[in-house]
């Protein structure tokens, strides 16, 4: 991680908002952030998300490609799916570092099981088991 975050902190007290999502056990979910990403089509963009990481090669490359493989079905443009996958795994919206290079070191399991919780905590979701697609 640190070729990632050594260009985008100034001070070493910095690294914390960029890499904490990485190592506890469930994102500390921004609200505010949520509340945005929660737009009509969500769940289903969100399951596609899994569905596609579920089955890519775990690598930068293959991230993005999935990610902008269901971007492009729904007609998105990828920075849309991207800021909505983020704040599902990361738990916030903001720029940190870039999803793609980050999620291989989350791993395949701790981020589709993330994806997973994050719809089901989608209005019409809430409560219900969401089933790992793999």
């Amino acid at each position: 991680m640190a070729p990632l975050v050594q260009g985008r902190i100034t001070w070493l007290s910095e690294i914390k908002d960029l890499v904490d999502w990485l190592f506890l056990p469930e994102p500390v979910v921004d609200e505010k952030a949520w509340a945005q990403v929660i737009l009509p089509g969500v769940a289903e963009l969100l399951s596609d998300v899994e569905k596609q990481l579920s089955r890519t090669e775990w690598s930068v490359p293959g991230i993005a490609a999935a990610l902008s493989d269901v971007a492009q079905s729904h007609g998105l443009p990828p920075d849309a799916t991207e800021s909505v996958a983020r704040v599902a795994v990361t738990g916030r919206a903001e720029e940190g570092l870039p999803l793609s290079a980050a999620l291989p070191a989350l791993g395949r399991r701790r981020t589709l099981a993330r994806i997973r919780a994050a719809i089901g905590r989608l209005p019409g979701y809430e409560g219900r088991e969401v089933s790992d697609t793999r």
